[in-house]
Protein backbone atom coordinates (compact mmCIF):
# COMPACT_ATOMS: atom_id res chain seq x y z
CA UNK A 1 0.00 0.00 0.00
CA UNK A 2 2.48 2.42 0.79
CA UNK A 3 4.38 1.77 -2.64
CA UNK A 4 1.38 2.33 -4.45
CA UNK A 5 1.20 5.75 -2.53
CA UNK A 6 4.43 6.51 -3.26
CA UNK A 7 3.85 5.85 -6.61
CA UNK A 8 0.81 8.25 -6.77
CA UNK A 9 2.84 10.94 -5.08
CA UNK A 10 5.89 10.84 -7.09
CA UNK A 11 3.16 10.88 -10.65
CA UNK A 12 1.63 14.12 -9.58
CA UNK A 13 4.91 15.77 -8.33
CA UNK A 14 6.55 15.12 -11.66
CA UNK A 15 3.28 15.80 -13.46
CA UNK A 16 3.10 19.25 -12.08
CA UNK A 17 6.50 20.13 -12.47
CA UNK A 18 5.99 19.11 -16.47
CA UNK A 19 2.48 21.63 -16.43
CA UNK A 20 3.97 24.34 -14.60
CA UNK A 21 4.39 26.45 -17.61
CA UNK A 22 0.55 25.97 -18.73
CA UNK A 23 0.16 28.53 -16.12
CA UNK A 24 2.45 31.18 -16.80
CA UNK A 25 1.54 34.34 -18.36
CA UNK A 26 3.73 34.89 -21.89
CA UNK A 27 1.38 37.72 -22.80
CA UNK A 28 -1.23 39.81 -21.43
CA UNK A 29 -4.71 41.59 -22.73
CA UNK A 30 -5.41 45.13 -21.79
CA UNK A 31 -9.15 45.49 -22.46
CA UNK A 32 -11.73 47.56 -21.43
CA UNK A 33 -10.52 50.72 -20.55
CA UNK A 34 -12.22 54.03 -19.39
CA UNK A 35 -11.17 57.27 -17.52
CA UNK A 36 -12.10 56.61 -13.72
CA UNK A 37 -11.77 60.67 -13.65
CA UNK A 38 -15.34 60.56 -15.89
CA UNK A 39 -16.60 57.54 -15.93
CA UNK A 40 -17.08 54.91 -12.79
CA UNK A 41 -16.66 52.15 -15.06
CA UNK A 42 -15.98 50.99 -18.87
CA UNK A 43 -19.58 50.33 -19.56
CA UNK A 44 -20.63 53.32 -18.36
CA UNK A 45 -18.27 55.32 -20.86
CA UNK A 46 -19.12 52.81 -23.53
CA UNK A 47 -22.62 53.85 -23.02
CA UNK A 48 -22.15 57.47 -23.29
CA UNK A 49 -19.35 57.45 -26.12
CA UNK A 50 -20.19 54.37 -28.07
CA UNK A 51 -18.15 51.04 -28.19
CA UNK A 52 -14.13 51.32 -28.09
CA UNK A 53 -12.44 48.94 -30.44
CA UNK A 54 -9.12 49.42 -28.64
CA UNK A 55 -6.94 46.96 -27.34
CA UNK A 56 -3.24 45.74 -26.67
CA UNK A 57 -1.33 42.95 -26.71
CA UNK A 58 1.83 42.34 -24.90
CA UNK A 59 4.22 39.68 -25.74
CA UNK A 60 6.76 38.91 -22.62
CA UNK A 61 8.44 36.27 -24.53
CA UNK A 62 8.90 38.23 -27.63
CA UNK A 63 9.49 41.61 -26.11
CA UNK A 64 6.91 42.94 -27.86
CA UNK A 65 2.96 44.86 -27.85
CA UNK A 66 0.72 45.22 -30.16
CA UNK A 67 -1.54 48.01 -30.29
CA UNK A 68 -4.88 47.35 -32.33
CA UNK A 69 -7.82 49.46 -33.23
CA UNK A 70 -10.36 50.19 -36.09
CA UNK A 71 -10.18 53.29 -38.01
CA UNK A 72 -13.68 54.90 -38.57
CA UNK A 73 -13.68 53.56 -42.06
CA UNK A 74 -13.53 49.89 -40.35
CA UNK A 75 -10.02 49.06 -41.71
CA UNK A 76 -8.05 47.72 -38.26
CA UNK A 77 -4.98 49.05 -37.69
CA UNK A 78 -2.02 47.29 -35.80
CA UNK A 79 0.92 48.67 -34.43
CA UNK A 80 3.86 46.97 -33.58
CA UNK A 81 6.23 48.47 -30.12
CA UNK A 82 9.00 47.28 -28.29
CA UNK A 83 9.07 46.35 -24.73
CA UNK A 84 11.54 48.87 -23.46
CA UNK A 85 11.47 47.88 -19.76
CA UNK A 86 9.40 45.25 -18.23
CA UNK A 87 9.56 44.67 -14.05
CA UNK A 88 7.00 42.58 -12.12
CA UNK A 89 4.89 45.72 -11.77
CA UNK A 90 5.88 47.70 -15.12
CA UNK A 91 6.08 47.46 -18.69
CA UNK A 92 6.88 50.54 -20.86
CA UNK A 93 6.71 50.31 -24.34
CA UNK A 94 7.88 52.30 -27.55
CA UNK A 95 7.46 52.69 -31.21
CA UNK A 96 9.80 55.20 -31.71
CA UNK A 97 7.54 57.89 -32.76
CA UNK A 98 4.41 58.34 -30.30
CA UNK A 99 5.30 59.25 -26.48
CA UNK A 100 6.21 55.56 -24.69
CA UNK A 101 3.31 53.60 -23.44
CA UNK A 102 3.30 52.76 -19.21
CA UNK A 103 1.34 49.85 -17.95
CA UNK A 104 1.21 49.46 -14.15
CA UNK A 105 0.33 45.76 -13.76
CA UNK A 106 -0.64 46.18 -10.16
CA UNK A 107 -3.52 48.60 -10.62
CA UNK A 108 -4.46 47.55 -14.18
CA UNK A 109 -3.68 51.46 -15.29
CA UNK A 110 -2.32 52.54 -18.88
CA UNK A 111 -0.49 55.76 -18.68
CA UNK A 112 1.02 57.55 -21.76
CA UNK A 113 0.82 61.05 -22.93
CA UNK A 114 -0.65 62.69 -25.75
CA UNK A 115 1.63 63.82 -28.71
CA UNK A 116 1.23 67.98 -28.97
CA UNK A 117 -0.27 68.40 -31.93
CA UNK A 118 -3.14 66.77 -30.06
CA UNK A 119 -2.68 68.70 -27.13
CA UNK A 120 -2.70 71.93 -29.36
CA UNK A 121 -6.22 70.92 -30.11
CA UNK A 122 -7.58 69.91 -26.80
CA UNK A 123 -5.42 72.12 -24.10
CA UNK A 124 -2.72 71.09 -21.76
CA UNK A 125 -5.02 69.34 -19.44
CA UNK A 126 -5.68 66.56 -22.16
CA UNK A 127 -1.68 66.12 -22.24
CA UNK A 128 -1.80 63.14 -19.60
CA UNK A 129 -3.70 59.81 -20.15
CA UNK A 130 -4.52 57.65 -17.54
CA UNK A 131 -7.29 54.84 -18.25
CA UNK A 132 -8.21 51.86 -15.74
CA UNK A 133 -8.40 48.80 -17.93
CA UNK A 134 -8.76 45.45 -17.53
CA UNK A 135 -5.67 43.23 -17.63
CA UNK A 136 -5.90 39.82 -18.61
Amino acid sequence: MKKILGVIVLSLLFSGVAFAGWFDKDKIKVTNCYNPKEYKNYKQDVKANGSQDWAWEIDLKRDTAILSFTLPNGQLKLVKHTIKIKTDRYIIVTDGKTPDVQFDLKNEVYISENTQSIVDILGESKRKILLQCKFS
